[in-house]
C-alpha cells in the first residue's frame, strides 16, 4: 500500500533511502507465502525516463545458518566445561566463560592470541610445530584422542587437563576445536584413594570409616579377618551390623543425639566394647574413635583392637602366677646382672627372708661368702661365651645356700634360661630344693 507512496515521494526530492544500498526486506511468493530476500536497487535514466533495477537474493539460507550460529554460540558460551577453538594460523577465536575461568583470561585477553599461550613453555615451543606436520601429514597424536596434558594459568600456575580436539573444515579453512577440562583434584583424589587403599591394605589393626548416617565407607582388610566379612558385604551398609543387637537398636540415635548436642563421650577416647563378628560370636575390642569433616561433611574413623587375646593373655598370666607362687619348690628368677626379680612364696620359707627384702637385690645374698664373691663372674663368663654348666643342665646341681639368719644348708638347684627375641638370654629362673 505504501510501495507507490514511496516512488512519488523519491521522484519528487531524489532522497535515497534505498536507492544504491543493500537492504533486508519481506516479500511475497507466488502462493501467498512471505519471502525474506535481501535487495539491492539502482536506478538507471533511459530516454530520459527513469529506471529501476532490482537484485533480490533468497535470505532464508542465510537465515538458517545465523540461527544456528546464534545456537551454537549460546551452547559454547553455556557450556560448564571450557572450550576453545582456533583459526588455522592457531589463533584463538572463541574463549568461553568455563575457559576464561579455568585459566584466568578474559576473552578479549585471548581473542586472536596463538593458543600456546595457554601451554607451558616447553610444550609451547613445539606446539605450532606440532600443527604444521598435522597439516602437511594429516597424522597427529591429539586430534579426535582423549589426552592428559599440563596446561598453564595466566598466574603462571600449570595444572593438569583433560584435552579432547576436533577438526572443523568451514568455508575451506581448517578450524579446531578443544574441550579442556581441569582434573588436577580428580587426579588428586584418585592417588589419595590408592594411598588409603594401600595404607588400609598395610594396617595391621582393624580400621573402619563411616559417614554421619553410620554407613561404612571403608572397612580394611585386617578388618575383614576380625569380622569375618568381605568388604563387599560391609561397604555401603549401616556399621551397626558390627554390633550386637542391644547395642546395634541404639547407635543411630547416637550419632542423631550427637550431631545435636556435640557432646563427647566416645569421640578422642578409647573404650573397652563387645562387638560381633559375621558368625554372630561376640568379641571384646577396644575402640578409639576420631572425628574431622571433609568439606562440610562429618566422618567418623575407627581404630579397632582385638582385646580377646588380652583376656586369654591376661588368664595364662594369672595361672602362671599361681603355678609359681605355690609351687613346692622355691623359684627365683634373676636378669642378666644377677639382680633377683621374682621370689616365690616357697623361697620366702626356704630363706626366711621376705620377699620384698630381696627383690631388686643381687642374687648372691643367698650365697655364703665365697660362692657369693664368684657368682657374678661365673655369670659373665656364660654371657661372654655360652659355654654351659649349670645352665639348662640335664640333672639339678647341689649347691650350698645360706639364709638370712646366716645359716647354711644344702640345695638341689636347677636353673633355666629365657631368650630374648635376638635369642640372647634376657631372664634365668632357679629352681630349689633342699636336700
Amino acid at each position: 500500500r505504501v510501495h507507490d507512496a514511496y516512488l512519488e515521494a523519491y521522484r519528487r526530492t531524489l532522497v535515497r533511502h534505498i536507492i544504491g544500498s543493500t537492504r533486508s526486506v519481506v516479500g511475497k511468493h507466488k502462493d501467498g507465502t512471505e519471502l525474506y530476500i535481501e535487495l539491492q536497487v539502482s536506478e538507471f535514466i533511459v530516454d530520459h525516463q527513469r529506471c529501476f533495477v532490482g537484485f533480490a537474493n533468497d535470505r532464508r539460507a542465510g537465515m538458517e545458518l545465523e540461527q544456528s550460529n546464534r545456537i551454537n554460540n549460546a551452547m559454547i558460551s553455556l557450556a560448564t566445561h571450557p572450550i576453545i577453538t582456533i583459526d588455522s594460523l592457531n589463533n584463538i577465536n572463541h574463549f568461553n566463560p568455563a575457559a576464561e575461568k579455568q585459566f584466568g583470561y578474559n576473552f578479549e585477553e585471548v581473542f586472536g592470541q596463538n593458543v600456546k599461550m595457554l601451554m607451558p613453555s616447553q610444550i609451547a615451543e613445539m606446539h605450532d610445530s606440532y600443527i604444521a606436520r598435522y597439516k602437511s601429514t594429516g597424522q597427529s597424536r591429539v586430534i579426535n584422542q582423549l589426552r592428559h596434558v599440563t596446561a598453564l594459568r595466566k598466574n603462571g600456575d600449570q595444572f593438569k587437563a583433560e584435552i579432547t580436539v576436533r577438526r572443523i573444515d568451514h568455508d575451506g579453512q581448517m578450524l579446531f576445536v578443544a574441550y579442556c577440562r581441569d582434573i588436577s583434584r580428580e587426579l588428586e583424589s584418585r592417588s589419595n584413594s590408592i594411598f588409603a587403599s594401600a595404607i588400609s591394605a598395610l594396617m595391621p589393626d582393624p580400621f573402619v570409616a563411616i559417614n554421619s548416617e553410620g554407613i561404612v565407607l571403608v572397612f580394611s582388610h585386617a578388618a575383614c579377618q576380625l569380622f569375618e566379612y568381605n568388604q563387599a558385604d560391609v561397604i555401603g551398609c549401616n556399621v551397626s551390623m558390627l554390633m550386637p543387637p542391644e547395642v546395634a537398636i541404639e547407635h543411630n540415635s547416637f550419632l542423631k543425639r550427637y550431631s545435636q548436642t556435640r557432646e563427647k563421650h566416645i569421640i578422642g577416647k578409647k573404650r573397652r566394647v563387645v562387638a560381633k563378628t559375621k558368625s554372630k560370636k561376640l568379641i571384646d575390642v577396644e575402640l578409639h574413635i576420631n572425628e574431622k569433616i571433609i568439606e562440610g561433611k562429618r566422618f567418623y574413623f575407627g581404630y579397632i583392637r582385638d582385646c580377646t587375646h588380652d583376656s586369654e593373655l591376661a588368664l595364662q598370666t594369672e595361672i602362671g602366677e599361681a603355678l609359681v607362687e605355690f609351687n613346692p619348690h622355691a623359684i627365683i628368677t634373676i636378669d642378666t646382672s644377677g639382680t633377683i626379680t621374682r621370689f616365690n612364696a616357697t623361697a620366702e620359707t626356704l630363706f626366711q627372708f621376705d620377699r620384698q627384702l630381696v627383690i631388686g637385690k643381687n642374687v648372691n645374698i643367698l650365697m655364703p661368702a665365697l660362692t657369693a664373691r664368684r657368682h657374678d663372674q661365673y655369670l659373665l663368663n656364660y654371657l661372654r661365651t655360652g659355654v654351659k654348666r649349670i645352665v639348662d643342665a640335664q640333672n639339678p646341681r647341689e649347691v650350698t645356700a645360706e639364709k638370712k639368719n646366716g645359716d647354711t644348708f644344702a640345695a638341689y638347684l636347677s636353673v633355666r634360661q629365657l631368650l630374648d627375641t635376638e635369642g640372647k638370654p634376657s631372664m634365668f629362673i632357679g629352681f630349689i630344693r633342699p636336700v
